[in-house]
């Protein structure tokens, strides 16, 4: 397969990169020692130590890697850097950490912090022809695969980019727009005419692998292309479209046994997320609640009695996670004869002159940290809509649930993005929730820390959607 290759390529590409590093350690550290410390005596074991970290640390930036996948083959002058520095990033943490815990003295330090920019200069001029040396060394062309492109001609003018980028891992996809390295057909495969003209195609191209650029619908297409693969001794391998056809990435994942296809990651299904997240609101609300909600009620009472007499509190029913309902909390920022299901909107008359500063501020929305003292709520999620409002969300969006999946917040990534204030079309809802979806996707208590400072700097810089 040709992920094998690449892989095979990789750790080449790590194992020379190990062998530059251990070879510049020790001519390094004898040069080292002759020019500054010739009358010193060399604790070869300590080194080794050191040595044998460094080699971890390149290790573990060789695990990383697989994440960047191609990037690995760019050899322009970012290309070398950026994998020099990285690896040179991931050799320094182990060298330093081992040097800090051990409180080494006996280590030169001159040394080490003239090795490491050594290294960095020597894996930078090694990218610049490392990679391409491997590739013509591993992939030459008694290793070249010919392969035969199967499915629709817009999938296969789409796939001009990647053939081009593989052609180095000795894949021969010559022409897409002829014979012998194309073939239209997919949809009609079990039929026995569309079979044996794949397999003349196969025979007289000398096909050693057969790329699929879509999975058929067909279980008997399927079926038929891998008893024929199978039967004439070609690897097949199926492009994933899975991702188009749900129109959202997707992972794969076995439990018990079984193989399952899910349409979005939910960090904050793991428990102890959930247990960090939990203790996050109510490290920060329980000091709220206690110490600034009680002199912020007193400021609020005294603006009601002089500018809109009446309930301190503005308490309305509001559907949280997974659709239950609740009570939400806020100061009442309009009079009380003027309050309706109709949103706030710019310059509505119905907010009293105070109020309408306790929204700009954002101090409207303190009591809802007894929300989240009750567990209805946490300090960061989507936003809770008014009942009203969610039904006709709903209807104008059908992916507006998916926001329902983590617990409503005080505030969230939708709102420091500026998506505050008045839903005044569909597009506007579909970019709220679509930084709702990314944030229970994505979630992690540092994108609450950074929500969360961004939230308190827009307490004093308020947007000009805040009203």
């Amino acid at each position: 397969m040709v992920y094998n290759r690449f892989k095979g390529f990789r750790n080449f590409y790590y194992l020379a990169l190990a062998a530059i590093l251990v070879v510049l350690y020790w001519a390094h550290l004898a040069l080292t020692m002759v020019l500054f410390h010739p009358d010193g005596d060399i604790h070869y074991n300590r080194y080794l130590f050191y040595q044998i970290a460094a080699v971890i640390g390149l290790l573990l930036a060789s695990l990383k890697a697989r994440q960047i996948n191609g990037d690995i083959t760019r050899c322009d002058l970012v290309g070398g850097h950026n994998f020099a520095f990285r690896n040179v990033v991931f050799i320094a943490g182990a060298l330093l950490l081992v040097l800090v815990f051990l409180k080494d003295a006996i280590i030169s330090r001159l040394f080490l912090f003239t090795f490491l920019p050594l290294l960095y200069l020597a894996f930078f001029a090694a990218h610049r022809s490392l990679p391409k040396i491997l590739l013509r060394t591993l992939f030459s062309d008694r290793q070249q695969r010919r392969v035969l492109l199967v499915g629709p001609p817009e999938r296969a003018q789409e796939m001009k980019l990647w053939c081009q980028q593989t052609a180095e891992l000795g894949l021969d996809i010559a022409n897409l727009d002829g014979t012998p390295n194309y073939f239209r057909g997919l949809a009609s495969l079990p039929d026995p005419d569309e079979l044996d003209r794949l397999e003349r195609t196969v025979r007289r191209g000398k096909i050693q692998q057969i790329i699929l650029l879509e999975l058929p619908f067909d279980r008997q297409a399927l079926e038929a292309i891998v008893k024929l693969s199978d039967r004439l001794g070609i690897r097949l391998l199926v492009v994933n479209n899975l991702p188009e056809l749900f129109k959202h990435p997707i992972s794969h994942f076995n439990l018990y046994g079984v193989e399952f296809i899910g349409i979005r990651d939910e960090p904050l299904e793991e428990p102890i997320n959930r247990l960090i997240k939990r203790s996050f609101d109510l490290a920060i609300s329980i000091p709220i609640v206690v110490f600034v909600l009680p002199p912020l009620m007193i400021l609020v009472a005294i603006l009601h009695a002089l500018q809109s007499p009446g309930p301190l509190f503005y308490r309305q029913t509001r559907a949280g996670f997974s659709r239950q309902r609740f009570r939400i909390l806020k100061f009442r920022t309009m009079q009380v004869a003027q309050r309706s299901s109709k949103q706030a909107t710019s310059n509505d008359s119905r907010i009293f002159q105070a109020g309408r500063w306790l929204r700009r501020t954002s101090l409207d929305e303190f009591p809802q940290f007894i929300n989240v003292l009750r567990g209805e709520m946490s300090i960061v999620g989507p936003r809770p809509h008014m009942l009203i409002h969610e039904r006709k969300f709903c209807q104008a969006l059908e992916s507006y649930l998916v926001r329902s999946f983590v617990k409503p917040g005080i505030t969230g990534l939708a709102q420091v993005r500026g998506l505050r204030g008045e839903v005044t079309s569909r597009e506007a809802i579909s970019e709220r929730v679509k930084y709702d979806a990314l944030y229970l996707e994505f979630w992690s208590v540092w994108r609450d820390l950074q929500i969360l400072f961004e939230t308190i700097r827009q307490i004093f810089y308020p947007p000009t959607s805040a009203y």
